[in-house]
């Protein structure tokens, strides 16, 4: 993942398109935009449930270093 300009995260998949994850653009991906990015990658289908659910918060929790329920471009770095 890389930072863009706008201090939104990107990300490129393999066909190089880009996806935007931090959609309200406050610097963080919360785990909503975590959800969407998941589902976009191909990481998690798209109807929603608790299988969904649990699985964006198995990342989260893997991904969200100092445990606020966001992750920050510095968790991503680290």
């Amino acid at each position: 993942m890389a930072w863009c300009a706008s201090c939104s995260f990107t990300s490129n998949t393999a066909c190089g398109k880009s996806v935007s994850c931090d959609a309200d653009e406050s610097g963080a991906i919360d785990k909503w935009e975590l959800a969407l990015l998941l589902i976009e990658l191909g990481l998690l289908t798209g109807t929603a449930g608790p299988e969904q659910e649990a699985a964006t918060r198995a990342w989260l929790a893997k991904m969200d270093a100092d445990g606020n329920g966001t992750i920050e471009w510095e968790e991503l770095r680290d």
